[in-house]
């Protein structure tokens, strides 16, 4: 008995010596596998979401292959998030002015609640911490605090990938983002939020823009993406919750920066769309909110820890709720509004534009080459001088 576990030993120790002198060799490193689910049929999915490292042929594979396809690998942030402009920054940072403003004013919007109404969800919460799944972690939030996103023209949206040409890929980056699939995200329905020349002028915004308002059951700007996770379950922990609250909330800064490029540089109009968007990661301990915006000197996507909220505490959970309201309302309220008045300007841009080609297309020359196809002008009479 005393060998066997000598010799496992042993082997364990020549193991990991193989594991470190491979990782010293370069461009070699992990690849991954795809996990207990098939490979995905679904053209938007790069099957992210169910991958697991392969340790069996480290000799044989690239940093590249792992990084793609895990936002649960440890260089994630810095290869993947990071070569695209995407950066994480510390929760003390401040927060520039403009975002800031509306940052605080979710707090001031919060709603008086009554603390007894939360004990019951909070009891059921602290059952969870037993054992559970991730699914059933979301069940109770969709249950207790996501059930008022449907209202006054919001739709949510779960589990479905986000476009792919929303995410930044800079000619520079050696690895791209992982496609977000947030777990829930909140946008905008087509109809009837948006009138149907704001509609039009939206598809103007992007080649693929249709193709994406159908895969994505017709969400347009999405402003909130929430990922689950399951405290001491094996599908990750808060940490890999907030990357892929960071690729989630990028393709949302850059739904908006598309309508911002083009009332500056279509339009002409100094005036900017707020670029501001949030995520939560959550768990059945804790919540953590985030804010993103994008720099618009260096163009990088920022996302920053704005609170968090222990769940077990029921005044806490009660903030989270209300937290979690305020944002929605900012949603369908001010935010709204601004991008309507956005799409507005562009399309009177655009009818504008159409009304002063119009004009120039009447001053063709006559069917017979007779002038410019203006009337001419009238003749002048000669007076004859009375002598």
């Amino acid at each position: 008995m005393a060998s066997s576990v000598s010799s496992s030993k042993i082997d364990d120790k020549e193991a990991m010596e193989t594991l470190d002198s491979t990782a010293m060799q370069p461009r070699r490193s992990l690849r991954l596998t795809r996990g207990h689910k098939k490979e995905p049929s679904d053209p938007w999915d790069d099957g992210s979401t169910s991958s697991s490292f392969d340790t069996e042929n480290l000799s044989t594979n690239s940093l590249g292959e792992a990084m793609e396809g895990t936002v649960r690998h440890a260089g994630y942030r810095m290869h993947c998030l990071e070569g695209n402009k995407i950066r994480f920054r510390h929760p003390s940072d401040p927060i520039p002015d403009n975002f800031a403003t509306c940052v605080q004013q979710l707090v001031h919007n919060e709603r008086g609640w009554i603390l007894d109404q939360y004990i019951s969800a909070v009891h059921e919460l602290d059952a969870l911490g037993l054992q559970c799944y991730e699914s059933q972690v979301a069940s109770f939030f969709r249950k207790h605090i996501f059930v008022e996103g449907e209202a006054a023209g919001l739709k949510a949206s779960v589990g479905m990938p986000m476009a792919r040409h929303l995410l930044p890929r800079l000619p520079t980056a050696v690895f791209p983002v992982s496609q977000p699939r947030p777990d829930l995200v909140y946008g905008y329905a087509t109809e009837p939020v948006f009138t149907s020349a704001q509609l039009l002028a939206l598809q103007g915004l992007h080649e693929q823009i249709a193709f994406y308002a159908e895969g994505c059951l017709g969400i347009l700007f999405p402003f909130l993406s929430v990922d689950f996770k399951a405290a001491g379950g094996t599908g990750g922990d808060l940490w890999t919750a907030a990357n892929q609250c960071a690729g989630a909330s990028a393709a949302c800064v850059q739904a908006v920066d598309q309508l911002n490029t083009v009332l500056g540089d279509e339009v002409g109009c100094r005036r900017r769309v707020l670029n501001l968007c949030y995520s939560l990661a959550a768990d059945n301990n804790l919540a953590q909110l985030y804010a993103s915006w994008r720099d618009e000197n260096d163009k990088t996507v920022y996302i920053q820890r704005v609170d968090s909220f222990l769940l077990s505490n029921p005044e806490n959970f009660a903030r989270f709720h209300q937290r979690v309201l305020a944002i929605l309302a900012w949603g369908r309220g001010a935010r709204l509004n601004n991008i309507r008045w956005g799409l507005d300007l562009i399309m009177e841009k655009t009818r504008h534009k159409a009304a002063s080609k119009l004009a120039k297309s009447r001053l063709v020359v006559g069917p017979e080459g007779e002038g410019d196809g203006r009337p001419d002008p009238p003749k002048r009479r000669r007076q004859r001088r009375i002598l």
